[in-house]
């Protein structure tokens, strides 16, 4: 009560923003944590074989074409 619609804008956009910021920032501090520990990336044999085989041990698409 006693709040413009302006006003009330306003305060709506002022959490719209801090929210933002915020799971921003936390994002940001969850993924340096992740990348210190266990890091982001496979390496590149991994990447190059495939992750079905490296992680899992078996093919996800048998994708070998007959001529």
């Amino acid at each position: 009560e006693g709040q413009t619609m302006f006003g009330q804008f306003g305060v709506q956009l002022l959490g719209a923003v801090a929210t933002f910021v915020w799971s921003l920032a936390a994002s940001f501090a969850i993924l340096k944590i992740i990348q210190l520990t266990i890091g982001l990336r496979v390496d590149d044999e991994e990447e190059t074989v495939g992750l079905d085989i490296s992680v899992h041990g078996e093919n996800a698409y048998n994708l070998t074409r007959e001529i």
